[in-house]
């Protein structure tokens, strides 16, 4: 993927991880507790929220359950 295709999407926000998530389906990523990611897009009722991050891979983006993150969204 490519990085400034990411810097054109501002983020929304930032989230810190409550749990650990294995990510078992499509379109989401795992993630650690504790882990710090960037808020893509708010949940839209469906109890998911798009999320990205950097990691040795490059820009990974995808799903993770808002139930199992804590978000500050930008002013």
């Amino acid at each position: 993927m490519n990085e400034e295709y990411y810097e054109a999407e501002t983020p929304l926000g930032t989230c810190r991880a409550l749990y650990p998530f294995d990510a078992t389906s499509e379109g989401s990523i795992p993630m650690s507790e504790g882990e710090e990611l960037q808020v893509i897009e708010v949940d839209q009722g469906d109890g998911w929220t798009r999320v990205r991050r950097f990691s040795s891979k490059g820009w990974e983006e995808g799903f993770v359950p808002t139930s199992y993150i804590e978000c500050t969204l930008y002013a």
